[in-house]
């Protein structure tokens, strides 16, 4: 008797989903155990100068036949103890219905500093506020679920990368790559052709190499490019309908490895301080001295998985295949 996945990827969704990103309509204190297994490693160690990476995108869940989740981000400058590039990544609170996020909040406190001093005259002062509001605002961000060829006995792992305002981010190349395939099936009197189908579509290859680029300043600084193209042949999830059904109905969510932090916690990072959760009061304070724990630990080592800011993104031909190539900003950390 012939089984079937639990769900399949919908195309009719996807295409929705991706019209309603480009017309911008999309809308928009949990404790997580860090596990490397949970995040897609996209990260070239010291010794390596390139690498690559196959993977198969999965639905959101065995209920959501999309594939991107969107979510709001908020990058900030951070003491180096927090984090050592000085730059760190968290998860907007927003994203939970009715909860208020302080991030957010400076954000508006600022705007609206910068709408009073443009009101009173003060353009430079406007500036001023309205460039560090900026600053505090939240950002798009998407979350795949993904099963990592190389590393299948580890199961589902996440890949959050940043939406990119000028449309030709990870998410905007992989729809081209999407839209390109669909198109050449047409043509070739296969209609309605999907990528992303789990029983014939394709696994993504994501190619890692680094490269020395000008840092304005007339030297150079060490970038790593991301090159997005697909497999020659179509495949399925996998041949073992139990094995795809226990991916793609895996349970564990993207809030379950993406650690939202506290209010008091959040404060204290916009104060430019370290949090130290201290069991007493019950709540995050200002940490005064620096102590190395196992949370600590554990952060520094999630820190120098995987970076995921974009910046320059080309696009390259190679005969019938779509290369796209990203330049990853090493300041951004990413299960964080």
């Amino acid at each position: 008797m012939e089984q079937n996945y639990l769900i399949n990827v919908d195309t009719n969704a996807l295409e929705e989903q991706n019209r309603r990103i480009i017309e911008n309509l999309n809308e928009n204190r949990n404790n997580v155990s860090f596990d490397v297994k949970n995040y897609l490693n996209l990260r070239l160690e010291k010794h390596e100068a390139k690498k690559t990476v196959k993977v198969r995108l999965l639905p959101i869940s065995a209920t959501d036949g999309n594939i991107f989740l969107p979510i709001k981000t908020h990058s900030l400058k951070v003491d180096t103890e927090v984090n050592s590039s000085g730059f760190k990544t968290f998860i907007c609170l927003k994203n939970d219905e009715g909860v208020e996020c302080p991030i957010c909040q400076k954000a508006e406190e600022l705007f609206a500093k910068a709408r009073e001093a443009r009101s009173n005259g003060n353009e430079e002062l406007s500036k001023t506020y309205f460039k560090e509001a900026c600053s505090y605002n939240s950002k798009d961000s998407y979350i795949v679920r993904v099963i990592d060829r190389d590393h299948e006995e580890d199961g589902v792992k996440f890949w959050r990368f940043n939406k990119n305002k000028k449309g030709d981010g990870v998410y905007d190349k992989l729809m081209d790559l999407y839209n390109t395939r669909k198109q050449e099936f047409e043509e070739a009197g296969q209609e309605n052709y999907n990528i992303f189908d789990l029983y014939n579509g394709k696994d993504i290859i994501i190619s890692l190499t680094k490269q020395q680029i000008s840092n304005g300043y007339g030297g150079t600084k060490e970038v790593v490019s991301m090159n997005f193209t697909d497999s020659a042949v179509q495949t399925p999830l996998s041949k073992d309908v139990e094995k795809a059904n226990a991916w793609i109905g895996d349970t564990k969510k993207w809030s379950d490895v993406y650690g939202k932090k506290s209010p008091d916690y959040l404060e204290i990072i916009l104060e430019g301080k370290v949090p130290f959760f201290d069991k007493e009061k019950g709540k995050f304070v200002e940490k005064k001295e620096f102590n190395v724990n196992q949370q600590i630990e554990e952060e520094k080592i999630a820190s120098e998985i995987l970076t995921n800011g974009a910046n320059t993104v080309e696009t390259v031909n190679e005969g019938q295949n779509t290369t796209v190539t990203e330049t990853v900003n090493d300041d951004d950390d990413l299960p964080f």
